[in-house]
């Protein structure tokens, strides 16, 4: 007889074991395989082998697990079912331990972020905080000058940080920090417009103010001070360049009171000193002076063609011609307003000259012709007329030159046939061969002149008697007595001559001999 399959649920043993997180479990089952051949695990309904852990079951307090055990015995054929329902009961983890309380430091007292003072103070405010640290731009924390307070003094122009933290027995807090920027540099505003405007019944004209940083409240038309009647109607702020505010005002040139009395000439207007304050408090200086003058006198211009005077000879049609235009008053001149008819404006050769002239050259492009207008019209003779024209040119004040200026520049070529030009030619070397002949002659007479001078002997005149020495005395030895002699003078050698000695002479009886050098 076939044993019949038994489960002992004493046998089906589960772990149970809980985590801080989720208090999860994890389900063991046994089971003895005497007296049976094969058992099936169903948990929850899934098979699972015995013996093995069922992990993770994620099991949670108060769930109600089913485990089906089907047992076949020997023979194959009987089966017996057993069900096992557990109740899972999870005792809650304990409670985790509070951790050290720490403290929290609040600073109550502050400078502004944005202050012209360079001195700071700051008080804190910490319940339990025996104490505060202090780190000032990055110093290490020491002590703070006092128990919940601090104090600064000649801090330097520019940001500064500062770190504090509240300490008290064996805790500390996490730091707290505040920032803020000192500037003691007050802002400045320049004032642009123009320096003359044309001045109709309703003489209205824009005026700019640039201010170097941002300031407090809004700048309006009170602030400016205006002379001689004039007005601000408004001003409104237009954009923002860099670290400049940039506000437009509309002002109105003062108008005469009575029709017969005339325009005032000008006005001028500025922002006063300590008309308003940035965001740290100082207060602006004075701004520049903006002096603006009534024009309402249309400028006028004068064109100039170099070289100066109504056509030049012998002038090659395709030299550049160089004009100059000069303007009464500045005004605004560009190449787009020079009209050229039968030439053309040379690239790079406009400029400004100064304020008030200009300069260009021009190429002409027009054909050649005979020159009807003047009186030395040949056959070889062509020219070329250009009409220069200046469009329509306005001052700074808007005053409006519509007439233009035009003005005709002539030059003439004066050209020769061959012919014309070989005899010239002729003429002008034996002109040049006839003169080098001349020279020649000249130079050759002089050195002849020269020559003969240097050659030709010169009479010494004789020295006075008292300065001339007496003659040699020569003694006749015999006698004794003077010897007598006839001294034969022989003025000294020119350059050149050889000197020669010659023997004198004299009757009888001879008794002396003398020579006579020639020196």
């Amino acid at each position: 007889m076939a044993l019949e399959p038994s489960f002992d649920p004493a046998t089906l043993r589960y772990d149970v074991y809980t985590t801080p997180d989720n208090l999860n479990a994890t389900l063991t089952p046994y089971t003895r395989r005497a007296n049976y051949s094969d058992v099936t695990l169903m948990i929850n309904g899934v098979g699972h082998e015995s013996g093995e852990p069922f992990s993770p079951i994620n099991l949670v307090h108060g769930q109600v697990v089913v485990v089906t055990i089907s047992i076949l015995a020997q023979d194959g054929i009987s089966t017996t079912v057993y069900e096992v329902h557990f109740h899972v009961e999870l005792s809650p983890p304990p409670p985790p331990t509070p951790p050290t309380p720490r403290l929290i430091t609040e600073i109550v007292g502050s400078p502004e972020t944005t202050t012209n003072n360079i001195s700071a103070h700051f008080e804190f405010g910490t319940p339990g905080a025996e104490f505060h640290m202090c780190s000032l731009d990055g110093a290490p924390l020491v002590n703070c000058t006092g128990r919940a307070s601090a104090d600064y003094a000649l801090l330097t122009e520019g940001p500064h940080y500062l770190y504090v933290v509240a300490t008290g027995g064996t805790s500390s807090s996490e730091p707290a920090h505040f920032d803020w920027t000192i500037d003691t540099v007050p802002p400045t505003i320049t004032v642009h417009g123009p320096s003359k405007v044309r001045v109709p019944e309703d003489g209205v004209f824009p005026v700019e103010f640039k201010i170097s940083k941002p300031i407090q409240g809004t700048f309006s038309k009170r602030l400016v001070n205006v002379t001689n009647r004039g007005e601000v109607l408004s001003i409104y702020l237009e954009a923002k360049e860099g670290d400049q505010e940039t506000y437009i005002g509309m002002v109105s040139f003062p108008r005469r009171e009575f029709w017969w009395m005339p325009v005032p000439e000008y006005m001028s207007l500025y922002v006063p000193e300590g008309a308003l304050l940035d965001l740290a408090g100082n207060p602006n200086a004075r701004s520049n002076l903006l002096e603006v003058y009534s024009d309402n006198i249309i400028p006028t211009a004068v064109l100039k063609w170099f070289p100066d005077s109504e056509y030049t000879k012998n002038q090659k049609l395709s030299d550049p011609q160089y004009l100059e235009i000069t303007f009464s008053e500045p005004v605004l001149f560009t190449p787009e307003q020079v009209a050229l008819t039968e030439a053309r404006l040379i690239n790079g050769t406009f400029r400004k000259v100064n304020s008030l002239k200009y300069s260009f050259q021009i190429e002409l492009m027009g054909t050649t012709s005979a020159c009807p207008y003047t009186m030395e019209v040949t056959d070889h003779m062509a020219c070329a007329i250009v009409e220069i024209g200046v469009s329509i040119y306005e001052d700074e004040a808007g005053n409006r030159n519509e007439d233009g200026i035009k003005m005709y520049v002539r030059t003439i070529e004066d050209y020769e046939s061959d012919s014309e030009n070989i005899s010239g030619f002729l003429v002008a070397t034996l002109i040049g061969v006839a003169v080098l002949l001349l020279v020649a002659g000249l130079i050759y007479w002089k050195w002849r002149q020269q020559k003969k001078a240097s050659v030709a002997p010169t009479k010494d005149t004789e020295a006075p008697a008292a300065d001339k020495p007496p003659p040699p005395v020569l003694v006749n030895p015999d006698t004794m007595t003077p010897i007598e002699y006839e001294e034969d003078v022989v003025k000294s050698p020119q350059w050149g001559q050889k000197q020669r000695f010659d023997l004198i002479e004299y009757e009888e009886p001879p008794k002396a001999v003398v020579y006579v050098q020639h020196i």
